[in-house]
Order: structure tokens, then C-alpha cells, then sequence
């Protein structure tokens, strides 16, 4: 059965991420993983106390997991089985386990959305888990609730697809999913790309053909701005942007506009990972 892991920290964004997640895992059939990482405390003292020393080194953490996960099971009515997992460490040594464990279907974070105040905690995890992770990541903002996602949007930036562009991850997604595809390509006003973008749509409706992705261009010098014009234009449920090495995004994260997108998105945005 499908996994989906959601991180928390039981802050009021996580909660409500988890409520995605599972409503989420009732329409695809898939089974929910609580993860919650816990700082390693830190100890001043010439003689360090042992962490094992304690009956229970995770304390209240547990008793939150649990809590979550009833409330959670509650939610889906007992149709969705949900396991909980307290990691000791820092974030980077768990998206290290998530890595070597078996593929989930997405791990799920929540955001502070597109009206939020800049959350430098909450952002730096989120900028941690796009590098790091090889599992798709779901950014939920706490503005969205699910409902049957029947349009995804897939950004791409028209270069070089056949080898940048995670076709068996975005398969695998629609297997679950069943919705269309329409993928976006965002220009400036003077670019001259479009022989090019032709040519490799053609590339992506032969990879994606199972699919029939339909291309949508859009001009705005603004990306952000772009994608949000797009996701209001055309209804889009769940937004794919792809991660790739010193490129399209990998190349606009320093930059505000594209940052804000995946830490404060406008809807649910699915991180994948170049192939």
C-alpha cells in the first residue's frame, strides 16, 4: 500500500497538513506515517548524562504523535491506517532514513501559505527537504482543503526535457491521481524560444502520452506571478514543479519570487525531483 509520511511539529500549519494528507489518503488508498524529529537536548555538564537514561527519552512528543494520530483516524472514520514515528536527530539525518527506506508516495509538510509572515524555521525545512529528499514533497498551505484534485498543472521550463523531466514520477503520480495534465511554460515579453518549445512539446506528449498533457504559455517577467495567474486561470488543484540541478528552479531559488512559491504557495505544490 502507498505511504504518505507527514512531518510535523504540531504547530497549527503541520495539523493542518495532516489533515490534507489523510483526506488525501482516503481518495487514493493510501496509508498515513506521522514523523516527528526531535532535537537532540543539549547537555552542559563534565559528566554527560547518558540520553537513554530516561524510561521514556521522547516524552511528550509521543503523547502529541498520539493524540494527532486518533484525532486523525477519527477523521477518516477508522478507513485509514495511521503509524507514528518520533526521530532523535536533526531533520537532515531523517530525510537521510526517508531516502534509504522505501519510496512514499509523498512526504507532506505544511506552510505558512501566501499571506504568511516570512518563517525562517519553517522555510529553511522546507528549502531542506527540496534538496534532500527523492520522494516527491507536498507543500500544503493552510488555506487549502482537498477535494478530488481533477486538473494538475506540471511547470516546465521547455529545456532539454527528455533528461531532466521525471517522467516515471509524474506517471506514478497520475496513477493514484486521475486527472489532466496541463503544463505551463512560462516566457518573458522579448524571448524568442517558441520554435524550441514546440519541439520539445513534442517530447513531452510523447512521454507523457498516456496523459495528454496540454501546453499553456504564459508571459510574465514575474514567475511567481506567472504560476499563480495560471493556477487561478485554469483551476488548477495541485501545481508539479520539478527540481533540477542549476536549473529552472534550482536557478531561481535565490531569487524572492520563485522561494515564496513552495514556502508560501497560493495551493498545494508537489516538489519532484529531476531524474
Amino acid at each position: 500500500m502507498k505511504t504518505i509520511i507527514v512531518a510535523t511539529d504540531f504547530s497549527v500549519a503541520s495539523v493542518h497538513a495532516a489533515h490534507y494528507a489523510v483526506d488525501m489518503a482516503l481518495d487514493i488508498h493510501a496509508q498515513i506515517l506521522l514523523l516527528h524529529v526531535q532535537s537532540l537536548p543539549l547537555i552542559i555538564s563534565e559528566v554527560p548524562i547518558p540520553f537513554d537514561s530516561s524510561p521514556n527519552p521522547f516524552g511528550d512528543a509521543e503523547e502529541e504523535l498520539n493524540k494527532l494520530r486518533h484525532h486523525l483516524e477519527k477523521r477518516s472514520q477508522g478507513k485509514i491506517a495511521v503509524t507514528c514515528q518520533v526521530s532523535m536527530g536533526n531533520f537532515s539525518d531523517a530525510i537521510k532514513i526517508i531516502n534509504e527506506g522505501a519510496a512514499p508516495f509523498a512526504v507532506v509538510m505544511g506552510s505558512v501559505g501566501a499571506g504568511g509572515s516570512d518563517n525562517i524555521f519553517m522555510g529553511s525545512f522546507v528549502m531542506m527537504s527540496i534538496a534532500s529528499l527523492k520522494a516527491p514533497l507536498l507543500i500544503v498551505p493552510p488555506e487549502a482543503s482537498f477535494t478530488t484534485i481533477g486538473k494538475i498543472g506540471l511547470a516546465c521550463d521547455m529545456v532539454n526535457v527528455t533528461e531532466t523531466v521525471p517522467f516515471e514520477q509524474i506517471k506514478e503520480v497520475f496513477k493514484s491521481i486521475k486527472a489532466t495534465l496541463e503544463v505551463l511554460y512560462i516566457s518573458s515579453k522579448d524571448e524568442n524560444m517558441y520554435p524550441n518549445v514546440l519541439t520539445q512539446t513534442k517530447f513531452m506528449q510523447i512521454n507523457l502520452s498516456g496523459l495528454n498533457p496540454q501546453l499553456k504559455i504564459g508571459t510574465n517577467e514575474n514567475i511567481r506571478e506567472g504560476l499563480i495567474e495560471f493556477v487561478d486561470k485554469s483551476d488548477i488543484d495541485l501545481l508539479l514543479l520539478i527540481h533540477k540541478v542549476y536549473n529552472f528552479m534550482e536557478s531561481l531559488f535565490h531569487k524572492s519570487t520563485a522561494k515564496q512559491m513552495v514556502v508560501h504557495p497560493t495551493i498545494p505544490v508537489m516538489i519532484l525531483h529531476q531524474h
